[in-house]
């Protein structure tokens, strides 16, 4: 299997989570916003040594953080977010790109 890049920006506010990718929304349970991040993140990590996978994120207003995840995967990519930094309870996305289509599971 081809190593892929995916990769993925998402609103995350209050209630609701938003994924985009580029400028068309790919998934959205409860959309509150269909607008696209398009500002430079000030905020950047580089999670492995090798720099196969880079999270970058900023405040887009007082209740909203924008993040964007660039990873080398074979397969899918999985992201997560909880207030103990435990897998339970937490909000996790799952993203992963099929016959070149990008799809994501939340």
């Amino acid at each position: 299997m081809m190593n892929l890049f995916l990769r993925v920006v998402f609103i995350v506010s209050f209630f609701s989570l938003i994924i985009c990718e580029h400028q068309q929304l790919i998934a959205s349970p409860r959309p509150s916003s269909s607008e696209v991040y398009e500002r430079e993140l000030p905020l950047r990590e580089q999670l492995d040594q090798g720099g196969n996978v880079v999270i970058s994120w900023g405040f887009s207003s007082p209740v909203e953080i924008v993040f964007e995840i660039k990873a080398k995967a074979k397969g899918w990519v999985g992201f997560g977010i909880s207030k103990t930094g435990l897998m339970r309870p937490a909000d996790v996305v799952i993203g992963w790109v099929k016959d070149g289509l990008i799809f994501f599971a939340m």
